[in-house]
């Protein structure tokens, strides 16, 4: 069905994004990033990606800036 699929890179910015405004409250951060479109993966793997993917901003934030 086409409602357990995504596409991977709108699914990833739109976490990366929503994880980046939790986390930055000021907005001083900007996230970049070069992701594929078209890419379509089913939700059963995609959603676990998309959990590493937040832990990686979630830890790029939270370490990246220690004492600044």
């Amino acid at each position: 069905s086409q409602h357990d699929r995504v596409d991977f890179g709108d699914y990833l910015r739109g976490l990366a994004t929503e994880t980046l405004r939790s986390l930055d409250a000021g907005g001083r951060i900007q996230l970049e990033g070069d992701l594929a479109d078209g890419v379509i993966l089913p939700l059963a793997e995609a959603a676990p990606l998309a959990l590493v993917v937040s832990e990686l901003v979630t830890n790029a934030v939270k370490y990246a800036f220690t004492g600044r």
